[in-house]
């Protein structure tokens, strides 16, 4: 499990720039994300939804404790995925996302992001 904060910005229309801040709680440490995704949206499964491939790199945290020693870990990530939004009212939307994560030197691993977004 995790929590994350992020921003969507516009750059054209249908292609979006989306940093984002994540903190996971893995049972031993820490690990912190700083990514940036490129979501491009498609509008075909009806008027309401939205789909949307996504693409990014980031940084990867993770520190940890071990025999009384602390350990430190930055890599680079690379981010694959897809989501879909669907907007509540004018100004929250309902998304989901499912994305391949790729860590240098680490293990691959998949997130599902449920989460609400506000729009201004």
């Amino acid at each position: 499990p995790g929590v994350g904060v992020g921003v969507t910005f516009e750059l054209a229309e249908n292609l979006d720039l989306v940093p984002r801040l994540n903190w996971y709680m893995p049972s031993r440490g820490n690990r912190f994300t700083a990514e940036a995704d490129i979501h491009y949206n498609f509008t075909t499964v009806n008027e309401s939804f939205y789909l949307y491939p996504l693409a990014g790199i980031g940084i990867y945290h993770r520190s940890w404790k071990e025999d009384d020693e602390s350990h430190n870990r930055n890599k680079i990530l690379g981010n694959l995925g897809a989501g879909i939004g669907y907007p509540l009212t004018e100004n929250f939307t309902a998304f989901g996302e499912i994305k391949y994560q790729m860590v240098a030197g680490e293990s691959n691993d998949t997130f599902v992001t449920i989460g609400l977004s506000y729009c201004f």
